[in-house]
């Protein structure tokens, strides 16, 4: 199940311009025919659509593909262009989920996409406390998490863990927001507190 926030980001891959889908999904991002999409396991037309697909959704917005997703349609329909094959083809490819988990793997391992495991956690806890200073908003600190983990090529791990990691650095802001105010007040201030 999607947070809101990837609900949103896959919301805005359906909506992509051409210019956008070439910015992120253009022939520097989608593997050519002579890149390892082709290699002798992917000869046919649906694990190399199915493999760059994969390899587009790991660079934007940072997640493979789940076990019973379909890719958006005009992703789909982009990258088969690329490749010359029918984005039909995809159909074939969903029908062994252990495909789809295998891609993956090779995936990250390939282009050194990296799984959400120490040190990043608490890199990342970082990385919002210094953000959420200025802004607490959860929807944007969400989104501050997701373009920091695609910046270290970080795979985005389950919604319920970046949004408590959220919930924990807002509330760890207030807190510290409140300490200051209190270290501000009088005695006196403090007994009307």
């Amino acid at each position: 199940m999607r947070s809101q926030i990837q609900e949103q980001l896959v919301i805005r891959i359906r909506k992509l311009s051409r210019a956008a889908g070439e910015k992120w999904y253009g022939i520097g991002y989608c593997p050519r025919k002579t890149e390892p999409v082709s290699k002798k396991e992917r000869r046919r037309d649906h694990n190399r659509l199915g493999f760059a697909v994969q390899l587009c959704l790991l660079r934007y917005p940072g997640w493979p593909l789940g076990p019973t997703e379909d890719p958006p349609q005009n992703l789909l329909k982009f990258v088969a262009e690329q490749l010359g094959t029918d984005p039909a083809e995809v159909a074939e490819y969903s029908r062994r989920p252990q495909t789809r988990t295998d891609h993956a793997q090779e995936l990250a391992r390939l282009y050194r996409f990296r799984h959400y495991a120490s040190p990043f956690p608490a890199l990342l806890r970082a990385h919002l406390r210094a953000k959420a200073v200025g802004n607490e908003a959860a929807y944007t600190l969400m989104e501050v998490a997701f373009e920091w983990l695609r910046s270290q090529r970080v795979i985005v791990p389950a919604p319920t863990t970046l949004e408590s990691l959220v919930r924990s650095v807002r509330n760890e802001i207030k807190r510290h927001i409140y300490d200051r105010i209190e270290e501000e007040l009088t005695g006196e201030q403090k007994k009307t507190y």
